[in-house]
């Protein structure tokens, strides 16, 4: 990890502003993402009253296909910065990042049944805790009462937080023991690469390939339902950084988003 940040060095390098605007570049992958997430939720996949986000940086649009879904949503976040800028969007602040982009693009998915300003109102209320979390910690976040999620969508997480295999082994885990039996996983991260940069600041992935991402998920208990490749081959590792002298962004193979399921007869 010479010359690449990690772990606590994000509360010092990571920069969520800079983050979100290189998060433009991106859209052809997060529409893929929305679309493919609203035909998981159509087919049934998702459902019930807790959805926890862990590890959702500065952003909000993994969470937009899943509004109508969880009356209540809990967002966990590593650092300061990042939490800073959800809750500036959720207090709908002067100066918050604009996603009324995906929001138009999700509320269409509905066949206009929905007014995209609607739906990011109902998110803003929906949203009622932004907490800290760290998926190497022994809780990955703290809570008193012991609270199983009905869903969890981690995404872009365990490969920039976890510094071994093992130590990504040990998170999912700890995510399998979050979630309520018959509750459901969402997972979106990327495979391959061992880096991304956020404006000069260069910071650490694992690298991990399809099959022990899939692995790790089964070995804790998980039921994996379906899985998506997004972007293979094209602007996962190709997109460069307009404002940085075409710096590559990230070094990533594609990403891939994942659903599965704890069974509904297991031990909680």
């Amino acid at each position: 990890m010479e010359n690449t940040h990690f772990g606590e060095d994000y509360h010092e390098y990571f920069d969520a502003r800079k983050y979100l605007e290189m998060k433009q570049k991106y859209w052809d992958e997060d529409r893929q993402f929305h679309d493919l997430l609203f035909r998981m939720k159509e087919k049934g996949y998702l459902s019930g009253e807790w959805l926890l986000e862990i590890g959702g940086g500065p952003c909000i649009n993994r969470l937009i296909s899943l509004t109508d879904v969880f009356p209540k949503i809990v967002f966990a976040e590593y650092t300061a910065a990042g939490r800073k800028e959800v809750q500036k969007w959720k207090e709908n602040e002067p100066g918050a990042f604009d996603w009324s982009k995906h929001f138009k693009h999700v509320a269409g998915l509905h066949n206009a049944k929905k007014n995209w300003e609607d739906l990011e109102q109902m998110l803003r209320e929906r949203i009622i805790e932004v907490i800290p979390c760290d998926v190497e910690s022994e809780h990955i976040i703290k809570q008193e009462n012991g609270r199983l999620f009905d869903a969890i969508v981690i995404a872009s997480c365990l490969e920039f937080a976890c510094s071994t295999r093992d130590s990504y082994e040990s998170s999912v885990r700890k995510v399998y023991s979050m979630i309520r039996p018959g509750g459901t996983l969402v997972h979106f991260g990327r495979i391959g690469g061992h880096y991304y940069n956020v404006g000069n600041e260069k910071f650490f992935a694992l690298d991990v390939d399809e099959k022990f991402v899939t692995s790790a998920y089964e070995k804790a208990g998980f039921e994996i339902k379906e899985k998506f490749r997004i972007n293979e081959g094209d602007k996962a590792s190709t997109q460069v950084d307009d404002h940085n002298d075409n710096k590559q962004i990230a070094d990533a193979q594609f990403r891939m988003l994942m659903i599965a399921k704890k069974p509904a007869n297991s031990e909680e």
